[in-house]
């Protein structure tokens, strides 16, 4: 019953989660099915007005028994913090077929025991009315909105509203109030007995625990009434809490209905090991129980000081403890269960990546990224200082550098010509001279004259100081370097020299200084 009261007390897991329904399915064979009912109420007030639970106050829909009897049974709660909805008194309209006198008040029941108007609402007509279920939901939603939220809604029973409107209906009211978000958990009753299996199938369904109450058998009667001094239990209480995960935990109790009304609940017997008789095992079971019960305060002594076992006094100090984890949201991952909300992506699961291989990645991307950091940090004031040195340079220096790296390779390009020609001589001199052949006399062909360079500079600099070649980018440091290059070429490589000069003026220089130069060198007839 603790771990059920303790669903109830959590309420709901998030604020987008539906209220978890708890069904107490009992039957006319199973004694005590309401007083368990009312046992779990009484609980669930003490927790509310203790704080120990979700939720701020209840809310009752009588359906079975008369609505005063439940301000009177919660006394720990406040006035304010409860509120019933009488749908008992009058259920199917015959009190308006009598008149004013059989009606009755409003502050008083079919017992005649008289309950707080304040805290009590009539529902005349609710079970014979076509409109039944809605006015029963516009009531509940009424009395959800003037109580401190949230909100615990008990149904002292469900089977009228089965009988009047149909299993479907009742179960498109319970989705509705789950899903309130002033709900914190329902707890709802229910005669097993009285309904069709797969209408008490379809109503758990949409429990998130369900609480069977069924007979005790013979052997549990026996063997607790040994262990106990004759007090034997009344029923069998199974709970079953079904987690997000879908996994179903079982808890099972008995339970025995004292004079009073009150519950007590006790431990079942163990069961017998599979293949022993069933008579020996229960003698087996009789005999430890008596001898266990005869031995007292024998049995703890011999056993070395350690106590295995809880009294009913300290099972009630410990029920009553509030632990830390409790509506603080720390118990998702417990309530959840599921396994792949912990384990990395490379293992199928929905955790952050923190196993394994995961682990040696994460650790080399952290290396990394942090030699990368450095190296930047480091190379900072150099990476910067560049550009700024570019940038004070200007194109001039550009210019400048990229022509002079044009006549370093035109120059190797010479040298490497003139070692071979050196090569080529000696081999022709060395070769037998034959019987000299007169040769056909040929006019002498001119030789190139070499190019002052004089001239040549005269005419870029006068190119230069020209609006178009200033607009052009060709400046005097341009036709010097120009002159240089030009003048390392021998006056008899007129071929080479104008193959050099389009190279010179196609890649060392930009684009509108080269067609200023080469403008200017086609007009003194230089190129």
């Amino acid at each position: 019953m603790e771990l059920s009261l303790r669903i109830l007390r959590e309420g709901r897991a998030e604020p987008g989660a539906p209220a978890p329904l708890l069904v107490l399915r009992h039957s006319l064979a199973a004694a005590g099915g309401a007083v368990l009912l009312r046992h779990a109420l009484s609980e669930l007030a003490a927790a509310v007005a203790s704080g120990r639970a979700q939720a701020a106050a209840l809310l009752v829909v009588a359906l079975e028994r008369p609505a005063a009897a439940y301000p009177q049974q919660v006394t720990t709660l406040p006035t304010p913090s409860l509120a019933v909805l009488d749908g008992f008194t009058d259920a199917h309209g015959w009190g308006s077929l009598l008149g004013p006198c059989g009606s009755g008040s409003s502050g008083t029941d079919s017992s005649g025991s008289a309950a707080p108007a304040s805290t009590v609402v009539r529902l005349p007509g609710l079970l014979a009315a076509a409109g039944g279920m809605q006015q029963l939901q516009t009531a509940v939603a009424a009395a959800l909105a003037g109580l401190a939220q949230p909100v615990a809604v008990i149904f002292d029973s469900l089977s009228p509203l089965v009988d009047a409107a149909g299993a479907p209906a009742v179960a498109q009211l319970l989705h509705s109030l789950a899903a309130h978000p002033a709900a914190s958990c329902l707890l709802a009753g229910l005669h097993a007995d009285l309904h069709a299996a797969h209408e008490v199938g379809a109503l758990e369904a949409l429990a998130a625990g369900t609480l069977a109450a069924t007979p005790a058998g013979d052997l549990e009667r026996r063997v607790c009434a040994a262990a106990a001094g004759g007090a034997a239990p009344q029923g069998r209480l199974t709970a079953r809490l079904r987690r997000r995960s879908g996994r179903v935990r079982c808890e099972v109790r008995l339970y025995r209905v004292t004079a009073s009304g009150a519950v007590t609940f006790m431990e079942p017997p163990a069961e017998p090991a599979a293949g022993a008789p069933a008579a020996a095992a229960a003698a087996d079971t009789a005999a430890a129980a008596a001898a266990a019960a005869a031995a007292g305060p024998l049995a703890s002594q011999m056993a070395g000081g350690m106590k295995l076992g809880l009294s009913a006094e300290e099972e009630e100090a410990r029920r009553r403890v509030q632990l830390p984890f409790e509506h603080q949201g720390q118990r998702d991952a417990y309530q959840a269960g599921d396994w792949r909300d912990y384990l990395p992506p490379e293992a199928g699961g929905r955790g952050l990546p923190g196993h394994g291989a995961s682990v040696a990645a994460a650790a080399a991307g952290g290396r990394l990224q942090q030699q990368q950091q450095h190296q930047q940090a480091a190379a900072g004031p150099a990476t910067t200082a560049a550009p700024a040195a570019a940038a004070a340079g200007g194109t001039a220096a550009r210019q400048h550098q990229q022509a002079a790296s044009l006549g370093r390779i035109l120059y190797r390009q010479e040298q490497e010509q003139e070692q071979q020609q050196l090569q080529q001589q000696p081999q022709q001199q060395q070769q037998p001279q034959s019987q000299p052949q007169p040769q056909p006399q040929s006019q002498p062909q001119p030789q190139p004259q070499p190019q002052p360079k004089q001239d040549l500079l005269g005419v870029l600099l006068e190119a230069a100081g020209t609006p178009a070649g200033a607009a052009g980018g060709l400046t005097s440091e341009l036709a010097a370097s120009f002159c240089a290059v030009f003048d390392t070429l021998r006056p008899d490589q007129q071929a080479a020299k104008e193959m050099r000069l389009r190279l010179f003026v196609r890649r060392g220089l930009p684009g509108h200084a080269a067609r200023e130069m080469r403008n200017a060198l086609q007009r003194a007839g230089l190129a």
